[in-house]
Protein backbone atom coordinates (compact mmCIF):
# COMPACT_ATOMS: atom_id res chain seq x y z
CA UNK A 1 0.00 0.00 0.00
CA UNK A 2 2.87 2.36 0.78
CA UNK A 3 4.37 1.75 -2.64
CA UNK A 4 1.10 2.47 -4.40
CA UNK A 5 -0.36 5.29 -2.29
CA UNK A 6 2.81 7.25 -1.55
CA UNK A 7 4.76 6.41 -4.71
CA UNK A 8 7.86 5.30 -2.82
CA UNK A 9 10.64 3.08 -4.10
CA UNK A 10 10.93 -0.43 -2.68
CA UNK A 11 14.25 0.50 -1.06
CA UNK A 12 12.59 3.48 0.66
CA UNK A 13 9.86 1.25 2.07
CA UNK A 14 12.32 -1.48 3.07
CA UNK A 15 14.45 0.95 5.09
CA UNK A 16 11.54 2.70 6.81
CA UNK A 17 12.06 2.88 10.58
CA UNK A 18 9.43 3.20 13.28
CA UNK A 19 11.06 6.49 14.27
CA UNK A 20 10.45 7.85 10.75
CA UNK A 21 6.70 7.99 11.38
CA UNK A 22 5.39 11.01 13.25
CA UNK A 23 1.90 9.92 14.24
CA UNK A 24 1.07 13.25 15.87
CA UNK A 25 1.98 15.33 12.83
CA UNK A 26 0.70 12.71 10.38
CA UNK A 27 3.97 12.61 8.44
CA UNK A 28 6.52 10.09 7.33
CA UNK A 29 10.23 10.75 6.82
CA UNK A 30 11.49 9.06 3.66
CA UNK A 31 15.17 8.31 3.16
CA UNK A 32 15.75 8.39 -0.58
CA UNK A 33 18.62 8.00 -2.97
CA UNK A 34 21.81 9.90 -2.31
CA UNK A 35 21.03 10.42 1.39
CA UNK A 36 18.12 12.66 0.46
CA UNK A 37 15.29 12.95 2.93
CA UNK A 38 11.76 14.12 2.40
CA UNK A 39 8.84 14.50 4.76
CA UNK A 40 5.58 13.32 3.26
CA UNK A 41 2.03 13.33 4.57
CA UNK A 42 0.97 10.00 6.01
CA UNK A 43 -2.34 9.24 4.35
CA UNK A 44 -5.02 7.84 6.65
CA UNK A 45 -5.36 4.52 4.82
CA UNK A 46 -1.61 4.00 4.78
CA UNK A 47 -1.33 4.80 8.49
CA UNK A 48 -4.17 2.42 9.28
CA UNK A 49 -2.50 -0.37 7.28
CA UNK A 50 0.85 0.20 9.04
CA UNK A 51 -0.82 0.08 12.45
CA UNK A 52 -2.61 -3.16 11.53
CA UNK A 53 0.66 -4.70 10.36
CA UNK A 54 2.53 -3.62 13.51
CA UNK A 55 -0.21 -5.01 15.73
CA UNK A 56 -0.86 -8.26 13.90
CA UNK A 57 1.97 -9.10 11.53
CA UNK A 58 5.14 -7.48 12.84
CA UNK A 59 7.40 -10.12 14.44
CA UNK A 60 8.78 -9.37 17.90
CA UNK A 61 12.22 -7.88 17.37
CA UNK A 62 14.60 -5.25 18.69
CA UNK A 63 15.00 -4.04 15.10
CA UNK A 64 13.42 -0.60 14.56
CA UNK A 65 12.51 -1.24 10.92
CA UNK A 66 8.81 -1.14 10.14
CA UNK A 67 8.92 -4.13 7.82
CA UNK A 68 10.84 -7.19 8.92
CA UNK A 69 11.58 -10.58 7.51
CA UNK A 70 9.01 -13.13 8.64
CA UNK A 71 11.68 -15.79 9.09
CA UNK A 72 14.31 -15.52 11.81
CA UNK A 73 16.35 -13.51 12.24
CA UNK A 74 13.64 -10.83 12.26
CA UNK A 75 15.65 -8.01 10.77
CA UNK A 76 14.99 -5.35 8.16
CA UNK A 77 15.21 -6.15 4.48
CA UNK A 78 18.33 -4.05 3.95
CA UNK A 79 20.24 -6.62 5.97
CA UNK A 80 19.40 -9.20 3.28
CA UNK A 81 21.89 -7.64 0.88
CA UNK A 82 24.71 -9.66 2.43
CA UNK A 83 22.78 -12.85 1.68
CA UNK A 84 22.46 -11.84 -1.96
CA UNK A 85 26.18 -11.25 -2.11
CA UNK A 86 27.01 -14.57 -0.42
CA UNK A 87 24.70 -16.37 -2.87
CA UNK A 88 26.53 -14.54 -5.68
CA UNK A 89 23.36 -12.91 -6.92
CA UNK A 90 23.52 -9.37 -8.18
CA UNK A 91 21.78 -6.70 -6.17
CA UNK A 92 19.66 -6.06 -9.26
CA UNK A 93 17.58 -9.04 -8.08
CA UNK A 94 16.77 -7.21 -4.84
CA UNK A 95 13.64 -5.46 -6.01
CA UNK A 96 10.06 -5.25 -4.80
CA UNK A 97 9.03 -8.71 -5.95
CA UNK A 98 12.07 -10.15 -4.16
CA UNK A 99 10.92 -8.60 -0.88
CA UNK A 100 7.85 -10.81 -0.95
CA UNK A 101 10.00 -13.96 -0.77
CA UNK A 102 11.83 -13.07 2.46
Amino acid sequence: MILAKLGLRASEVATLNLDDIDWQAGTILVHGKGRRQATMPLRHGVGTAIVAYIRHGHPASACRRVFLRTLAPHVGFGACRKHFRSARLSLEHLQFHALLTF
